[in-house]
C-alpha cells in the first residue's frame, strides 16, 4: 500500500510508501499524525502514479497531465531588408533634425554674414522677434551663434527670419524625399549605402525643386508684403 497527498487541485505532490525502507519495521501511522494520515489516499503498491499527476476521485484513477496549451506563434522574423530600412530611416531622421538644429548662416541687409543655430528653442526665439518687428518694432536684441548680443534692425530680423525658414523647409523636403527614395531600395545592400546630404536623384530630385520652387515663391510673397509695409 502507498499513500498520495495531493492539494486542493487534486494534483499529485508527494507519494509516500507504507513502509519506508529508511524507517525498517515502522508503519507509517507511527510515521505520521492521524490527520496527516486521513486525508492521504490511500491506493495498491501497483499503482500507476507519479508526481504532478491528476487525480480523479469520481472514479479513483490517476492520469498524466494533459500537455499544455500551445502559445502564439512567434513572430515572424522581419526581413533583412526591412531591418535596413528602418534603421536608415531612423538614421537620416536624426540627421535631418541635427542638420536643421545646426542652422545657416545668413546675409544680413545691414552688410555683415552671420551663423545662426536654428533648435526648437532658437525657432521659438526668431519667431517671437519676428512678430515683433511685424508688429512695428523698429528692431530687436538677438545674437548668432557663439557671440553676444546685439539688437538687429528690423530689416535684418526679416532676413535672419526668412532664411532660416527656408534652410528648415529645405532640410524637411529633403529628408521627405530621400526617405521615399529609401522605401524604394529593393536590397539591404543598397539601403545601407544611402547618407544624408547626399544628392537626390530622379523623380524625387524633381519633386524637391518642384517643391522647394514654391515654398520660396511663398516666402517671397511675404516678405516683399513685410517690406512695402516697412517702407511705408
Amino acid at each position: 500500500m502507498k499513500y498520495i497527498r495531493t492539494n486542493s487541485g487534486n494534483v499529485v505532490m508527494e507519494i509516500i510508501p507504507g513502509e519506508d525502507s529508511r524507517f525498517p519495521g515502522i508503519p507509517i501511522e507511527q510515521r505520521y499524525h492521524a490527520d496527516f494520515i486521513a486525508a492521504l489516499i490511500q491506493t495498491a503498491d501497483e499503482t500507476e502514479v507519479e508526481q504532478n499527476w491528476i487525480y480523479n476521485p469520481d472514479d479513483q484513477t490517476f492520469s498524466a497531465p494533459p500537455p499544455p496549451e500551445p502559445g502564439p506563434d512567434p513572430e515572424p522574423e522581419p526581413e533583412p531588408v526591412e531591418v535596413a530600412r528602418a534603421a536608415k530611416i531612423a538614421e537620416i531622421s536624426t540627421a535631418c533634425n541635427a542638420a536643421i538644429d545646426a542652422g545657416t548662416s545668413v546675409d544680413l541687409p545691414s552688410g555683415t554674414r552671420e551663423k545662426f543655430t536654428y533648435t526648437v528653442a532658437d525657432q521659438a526665439n526668431v519667431s517671437e522677434m519676428f512678430t515683433a518687428c511685424l508688429a512695428g518694432a523698429t528692431g530687436y536684441i538677438y545674437h548668432a551663434n557663439n557671440s553676444p548680443c546685439k539688437t538687429y534692425p528690423a530689416a535684418d530680423v526679416v532676413a535672419i527670419y526668412g532664411t532660416l525658414s527656408m534652410y528648415k523647409t529645405g532640410q524637411l523636403t529633403y529628408h521627405n524625399q530621400l526617405r521615399q527614395f529609401v522605401n524604394s531600395l529593393t536590397t539591404a545592400e543598397d539601403i545601407q549605402t544611402v547618407t544624408y546630404g547626399q544628392p537626390l536623384i530622379g523623380e524625387y530630385l524633381s519633386q524637391y525643386n518642384a517643391l522647394m520652387a514654391e515654398a520660396q515663391t511663398q516666402m517671397d510673397a511675404v516678405l516683399a508684403k513685410i517690406s512695402q509695409g516697412m517702407s511705408v
